[in-house]
């Protein structure tokens, strides 16, 4: 919108840079193109229900019925209609991604820390391996490009694996970034462009008359708007309630534990698949992050959590004995029923856009979104079509 020559204001709840855009594992995955809702969370969610494996759910209003739509999706027909979508504006954003390091190189864009590489999904037992090496191949339908990598291959990619892993699947198209560089980045482009950043500034509520928004109320005051991107997360539906729209977006808890970069430990970025554990080199340091408790609204750290993390980082690698922990973390992901983000049109507001629910994907959707978000607000042609991403298709 900035480089539109749209004058931009950003309201931050809290101070830039924390929440679910500081603590993730900072991976860009145009492979990932198979949504939350696929056919195997349904066995997951039973796991959950008697205490089994790293989903957790946490009951709270709106979940029981979310849940009934969430199982509606999980299945492959369902899949079949939403991956091609997620894979149209992921590639999107791989691209833009690159677009930016290029600016950066001409003297603008951005400096997040982008490297290319790939990443490896990590599997200890054969049985994992070969449900990866399926799940891999319907992937491959989607124009995911894949390799398997058996014992000696994966530990000759990655030295700190150990020698009982059974092989990896390597996707050569993801990349990763520091978030906190990302934002910290982002940020300082947009004062560049003249956009403002207010930072400890709550959105209240939301004055509208004849179906548009006239001004927010937040805790500096009155804002008037022209038009309002809600683009806040899990706590969108908060800020859509406002607006009397309810948004069937529910929090899932992750967390990471982030440790000075051991002397040994593993120099590629990886998914350990049984645990579902991210590992995360970032310069310096090394962060594990996990788990998904959906259904859970608060930032608690419970110490069995994060020391499960390390436990399942040294199931599969070698690490040093004793590791630095720099940073214990808390975040919520924003998960729709279906997987797919919700990018359009409030039908309260006309003049509303909601640009949430991404779920563990918001550093690989984001740039895709805002260019999309930036089209709409300017009446363009958008890159992609927007009706698998309206809100009105919840009903």
């Amino acid at each position: 919108l900035a480089k539109r020559g749209r004058e931009v204001v950003v309201l931050e709840r809290d101070a830039l840079g924390v929440g679910a855009s500081a603590g993730n594992a900072g991976f860009v995955v145009p492979s990932h193109v198979i949504p939350v809702a696929e056919p195997g969370m349904v066995g997951n969610a039973l796991k959950a229900i008697v205490g089994r494996g790293a989903v957790r759910l946490r009951f709270r209003p709106g979940l029981l019925g979310w849940g009934v739509a969430f199982l509606r999706h999980c299945n492959r027909r369902a899949v079949q209609a939403a991956a091609p979508v997620l894979a149209s504006l992921a590639e999107r954003s791989a691209a833009l991604y690159r677009e930016l390091a290029g600016e950066l190189a001409e003297g603008g864009g951005i400096d997040c820390g982008l490297q290319a590489g790939g990443l490896l999904h990590v599997y200890r037992s054969g049985k994992a391996l070969a449900e990866a090496e399926r799940h891999a191949d319907w992937e491959a339908t989607f124009g995911v490009r894949s390799e398997v990598l058996r014992r000696a291959e994966a530990r000759a990619a990655e030295p700190a694996l150990k020698e009982t892993v059974a092989g990896a699947i390597h996707y050569p198209n993801d990349a990763g970034l520091n978030p906190r560089r990302l934002v910290e980045s982002l940020a300082a482009a947009l004062a560049r462009r003249g956009v403002v950043v207010a930072s400890r500034t709550e959105v209240r509520g939301v004055r509208e008359r004849g179906g548009l928004a006239r001004s927010l109320a937040t805790s500096q005051g009155d804002i008037q708007v022209e038009q309002a991107v809600i683009a806040a997360g899990a706590g969108t539906p908060r800020l859509a309630a406002k607006l009397g729209v309810r948004l069937p977006i529910q929090p899932a808890k992750g967390y990471s534990v982030t440790v000075r970069r051991p002397a040994q430990g593993p120099r590629r970025r990886m998914l350990l698949g049984e645990a579902k554990v991210a590992v995360a080199p970032q310069s310096d340091r090394l962060r594990f992050a996990g788990w998904f408790e959906l259904g859970r609204g608060d930032l608690r750290l419970p110490p069995a959590r994060l020391a499960w993390l390390e436990r399942s980082a040294r199931a599969s690698l070698r690490l040093d004995a004793d590791l630095s922990v720099v940073e214990r973390w808390a975040g919520l992901r924003p998960v729709t029923p279906d997987g797919l983000p919700v990018i359009g049109r409030s039908r309260a507001c006309r003049n509303v856009v909601y640009a949430a629910g991404h779920a563990m994907l918001g550093i690989t959707l984001a740039p895709a979104t805002g260019r999309l978000t930036a089209q709409l607000l300017c009446d363009e042609p958008s890159d992609q079509p927007l009706a698998p991403f309206s809100a009105e298709r919840f009903g």
